[in-house]
């Protein structure tokens, strides 16, 4: 265990004790004892939830909530309501990140000479016939187009054999 998963379980250890302690001051001895089995199994799924670090801050965001609630004397249902809720807007925030790294990628090999085009006229020069070996037309063929000598070779692979 790293120093940042333990201060992440100790924050998270310090908001339980909080929260047991708010429980046992709003309800009597056996409900007390109830609420802590239950508070105990939603910490559970919490913990295991919250071990990323991509959803550090959504993690400290629920607890705040937690405690808000246990304060409020209100459902523990809408803790669940909202953590789906914060769920969801994170993978919705990491689905867009992504696609904004597939669209620049797909923008920077796909301009004018950039390494699809380079790809495309390595492969010509292979299907021309004029080689007969694809080392041999990787050789002499990556100079003039611009690109190393492994990426030409790369580019030929499983590329129909000439016949």
């Amino acid at each position: 265990m790293d120093g940042s998963e333990g201060a992440q379980l100790t924050k998270l250890g310090n908001i339980e004790s909080g929260l047991l302690a708010a429980a046992s001051a709003k309800a009597t001895e056996t409900e007390t004892e109830r609420f802590s089995r239950r508070m105990d199994r939603r910490y559970a799924r919490i913990l295991q939830w919250a071990s990323t670090k991509e959803k550090d801050e959504v993690a400290d965001h629920l607890a705040f909530l937690l405690l808000f609630v246990l304060e409020q004397g209100k459902s523990a249902r809408i803790v669940d309501d909202v953590k789906n809720d914060l769920l969801r807007s994170s993978a919705s925030e990491q689905k867009k990140r992504h696609l904004n790294a597939i669209n620049a990628a797909d923008a920077l090999h796909g301009k004018p000479d950039g390494s699809r085009e380079k790809q495309g006229r390595i492969r010509e020069a292979w299907a021309s016939g004029k080689y007969t070996s694809r080392d041999r037309c990787a050789e002499e063929e990556c100079g003039a187009i611009g690109m190393s000598f492994s990426a030409a070779r790369k580019a030929l692979r499983n590329t129909p054999n000439l016949t």
